[in-house]
């Protein structure tokens, strides 16, 4: 009986637990070739590399003109591209290979980023915050990649339910999620297009990166509101008058109640030290009457 139960509980420890979990943790043998390993080395350490300096046409001209100010003037040190460059997640991250997936950069930083153009001579130029997601990677099935991105997802224990919808809201737990930032000119259509012009080169080594953006996962910062509108003007006017008439009518109130009060207590002390004498005629209700307490 004691044997039959040590090997019931060996089946279900087989059972529950990936063979990979009781290796040395060192990838299988089989290798790629070397251009996808090169790919491999570069998707842990670079990922994501976005090229700012992208030529593709369906990237409109403003947005494209835009990035290509933001590489031009974060190699000057200006202090706005650098922080753009800066509120984005780093290329790379780390611990992916512990299930480290999402990374997603500042975004109070990059919706604050303003360019000074006192000279006039260019737009100015504020940022845009897109959490981009990234999914499927080509189903790849050859190791050492299936390895490494098994353990990436943490060998797919929990799958994502999340609609497509709540992108930019939920983060999945089988994606990789960046927080990219970029000037407000490009829109998540010239974004989308960005990423995906900057991972052909990933795509052409079989790690196809399927990019998922959509308008709601792109924010900048509201328009502030004219300090001395009109309409701001009435409401305050308003209010103060308001407050006005509420503190004159406490003050006559207050002042009232304390004449009233000694009107009644002089009252009272009279009829008690002259109390009033009834006539044996006099019906006392109605002495009551005239004389209230």
């Amino acid at each position: 009986m004691e044997k039959l139960n040590l090997h019931f509980h060996i089946l279900l420890l087989l059972f529950f637990f990936p063979a990979s979990y009781f290796t040395s943790g060192s990838p299988p043998n089989e290798l790629t070739t070397s251009s996808e390993r090169n790919m491999v080395y570069e998707f842990l350490t670079n990922f994501p590399s976005v090229n700012y300096n992208s030529k593709s046409k369906l990237i409109r001209p403003q947005c494209r003109h835009d990035l290509n100010r933001l590489l031009v003037e974060s190699k000057q040190l200006h202090p706005w591209a650098l922080k753009m460059l800066d509120a984005s997640s780093k290329p790379g991250g780390s611990q992916i290979l512990n299930g480290n997936i999402h990374a997603l950069g500042s975004i109070s930083q990059c919706v604050n980023v303003g360019t000074d153009d006192s000279n006039g001579k260019d737009k100015s130029i504020t940022g845009n915050y897109c959490i981009a997601t990234f999914t499927d990677f080509g189903l790849v099935q050859r190791e050492p990649m299936r390895y490494l991105f098994n353990l990436a997802f943490s060998y797919n224990s929990i799958r994502s339910t999340y609609d497509k919808h709540d992108a930019g809201i939920m983060l999945s737990t089988n994606t990789i999620s960046r927080g990219l930032c970029v000037p407000a000119s490009c829109n998540f259509q010239d974004v989308f297009h960005l990423l995906e012009s900057s991972f052909q080169e990933y795509n052409a080594s079989g790690i196809i990166v399927r990019t998922r953006l959509e308008e709601n996962s792109c924010h900048t910062k509201p328009e502030l509101v004219e300090l001395y509108s009109s309409t701001r003007i009435m409401t305050v006017v308003a209010l103060v008058f308001l407050t006005g008439l509420l503190i004159i009518a406490t003050v006559v109130d207050s002042l009232y109640k304390d004449r009233v009060n000694v009107m009644v207590a002089g009252k009272i002390g009279g009829k008690k030290n002259n109390p009033p004498t009834l006539d044996s005629e006099e019906i006392r209700s109605i002495s009551i009457l005239r004389f209230p307490l």
